[in-house]
């Protein structure tokens, strides 16, 4: 389990600046040698005015599954927003290692909801990205 203490920006000054620092609470728990669920819970510190509604967008919790079985990783995460029951970003990875004793992989995501990048952070985005991970032998959920 972590406590600690965030903060994102894009960055950019004057009326294009999006930043925000938050309280989080998270942890990572290994159910077997495959599967993995996560989850976090954070307390939005913002200020500003182009930052107001930044947490309804952004959620204020995630929680996700990850399965790996050391050649394939597929995972879910979700984003709880403001709103009713079934507000969330959504999401899900594939990637597959491209040799046994290396750590590329081919990865393919779908992302679907609000706030992926601070600068549009109340624009809805709908988008798939395939690419190459060169990932961390430590790392299991990215």
């Amino acid at each position: 389990a972590y406590f600690q203490l965030e903060h994102e920006s894009n960055g950019k000054d004057g009326d294009d600046s999006r930043s925000w620092n938050k309280i989080s609470f998270s942890g990572i728990f290994t159910l077997d040698k495959h599967w993995s669920v996560q989850t976090k819970w954070w307390i939005p510190l913002i200020d500003g005015e182009n930052n107001q509604h930044l947490d309804s967008y952004k959620g204020f919790a995630h929680y996700g599954a990850d399965y790996n079985n050391r050649r394939l990783n597929v995972g879910l995460l979700l984003t709880k927003r403001a709103g009713n029951f079934f507000n969330h970003n959504v999401t899900v990875n594939f990637s597959y290692k491209i040799f046994k004793n290396e750590n590329q992989h081919l990865f393919i995501e779908y992302y679907n909801g609000y706030g992926e990048n601070l600068l549009d952070y109340d624009s809805f985005r709908s988008r798939i990205r395939i690419g190459f991970v060169i990932m961390p032998g430590l790392m299991r959920i990215y």
